[in-house]
């Protein structure tokens, strides 16, 4: 809306409060919506210091930014906002877009495509001011507030939700989604006569270049850069035992051979431990090795599996189970006692 009204903190904000605590719920909120919410509101109340004392040092309009080089307008303007009427029906509104993109695309992209909407809508109001100035002698605008933003989160929000019912200042319409923003955009124009048209228009421009144009493609070309970058979630790593290598992140070591066998035994029976200490695992579904001494006079074999059993002779034994390799000195006392028969 146009910065020209004094603020007055009131009734407003306290039903922005009523609603997030009251009807919906700040637990039902996810923390990139319910931050911007927050911090909307405190700029609002002046809770902290800021680098603006008046709306004029932050609206946004081609004089401003185009002329006067004033970039950083391009951020605030987006933040502040005329009163607290103003800042109700934007919170109100974009916390019912905010809960459906942040569940969609993350929190963390969600904020990306937040702070890249906030800058990219005023830079199209900037450039929509600037050419309705020059070829159609139209006045020039300064303007405030998230409605840029909000209009082009709802491009998105129609975009990717066809069942979407279409909210039009609050009121259920019946219209197809891809027309919604359109008739919310010339109602508000016929309503609120004092709003940024150009300050809405952006935002659906914005919207549509990333739903239907190249802007998706280039934000998550940078989105992907800057994660791999700034947060890989795999390293490289190379390592020399029998495992497999390239990229690691968190393993199971459950089946590393080094766990189960402690250094100075013989091959046999680094095999004969491997194997028991294998099935003894695979009975019990224990996730921690156990801890055994190298001594072989302290070891205490475990019981032999189902089906399986070297004490007893016997005329025919079923079959070992999948995978099982029987001890070799066994095998030869018993090869060795048929041939005495």
């Amino acid at each position: 809306m146009q910065p020209g009204r004094r603020r007055q903190p009131g009734l407003g904000v306290m039903l922005l409060f009523y609603q997030i605590f009251g009807v919906i719920g700040y637990e039902n909120i996810p923390p990139v919506t319910l931050g911007t919410i927050a911090l909307q509101v405190a700029i609002f109340l002046r809770i902290f210091k800021l680098p603006w004392s008046k709306l004029s040092h932050v609206c946004v309009s081609a004089y401003n930014v185009w002329t006067k080089k004033e970039y950083s307008r391009l951020i605030y303007a987006a933040f502040e906002h005329a009163d607290d009427w103003h800042l109700y029906y934007n919170m109100l509104s974009f916390v019912i877009k905010g809960r459906t993109l942040e569940r969609r695309f993350g929190s963390i992209k969600f904020a990306y495509i937040i702070a890249v909407f906030t800058v990219l809508t005023n830079i199209v109001l900037v450039t929509l001011n600037a050419i309705t100035m020059k070829h159609l002698n139209f006045n020039d605008q300064c303007a405030v507030g998230f409605s840029g933003v909000i209009f082009a989160l709802k491009v998105l929000t129609t975009y990717y939700n066809s069942n979407y019912t279409n909210y039009i200042m609050g009121i259920p319409i019946m219209v197809p989604a891809r027309y919604a923003v359109w008739v919310e955009l010339f109602l508000i124009q016929l309503f609120v006569p004092n709003a940024s048209f150009y300050g809405h228009l952006a935002g659906v421009l914005v919207g549509m270049a990333y739903a239907n144009g190249p802007l998706k493609y280039i934000m998550d070309f940078v989105y992907s850069f800057v994660k791999v970058v700034f947060s890989p979630t795999a390293t490289v790593r190379f390592t020399p035992i029998a495992e497999p290598s390239g990229y690691a992140t968190r393993r199971d070591r459950r089946g590393l051979y080094s766990d189960y066998v402690p250094q100075g035994m013989s091959e046999e029976e680094q095999v004969r431990r491997a194997m028991e200490e294998s099935m003894r695992e695979e009975s019990v579904h224990s996730s921690v090795p156990p801890n055994y001494s190298s001594s072989f006079d302290s070891y205490v074999p475990p019981p032999p599996p189902p089906g399986f059993v070297f004490d007893e002779p016997r005329t025919s034994s079923p079959p070992p189970p999948p995978g099982f390799i029987p001890d070799i000195d066994e095998l030869r006392n018993r090869r060795q006692a048929h041939f005495m028969k």
